[in-house]
């Protein structure tokens, strides 16, 4: 899969949805291929709510999003997934 096929199925799945942040990483993930997770960084995705995902391409797709709902567990935080995009 290319990155427009990969950021054209993210964006079909994801993009204006509402879910937990471990939801949104466990689907990126899967689409993206990436061995990377939001949880790798976790305080600093939530502080700059955005979150990038390497692929084998040298490139990372990026992940902005807006919490909704945040709970102590932060793999429970509700986000709506606003922007994504190749960087």
């Amino acid at each position: 899969m290319d990155i427009k096929e990969i950021l054209e199925e993210l964006k079909e799945e994801l993009l204006n949805k509402e879910m937990s942040l471990l939801e949104m990483d466990n689907e990126a993930e899967r689409i993206t291929g990436s061995t990377t997770s939001l949880f790798d960084a976790e305080s600093d995705c939530i502080e700059q709510t955005s979150c990038a995902y390497y692929i084998d391409t040298d490139k990372n797709i990026v992940l902005d999003f807006e919490i909704v709902k945040k709970e102590e567990d932060n793999k429970d935080t509700i986000v709506k997934i606003t922007n994504i995009w190749e960087d």
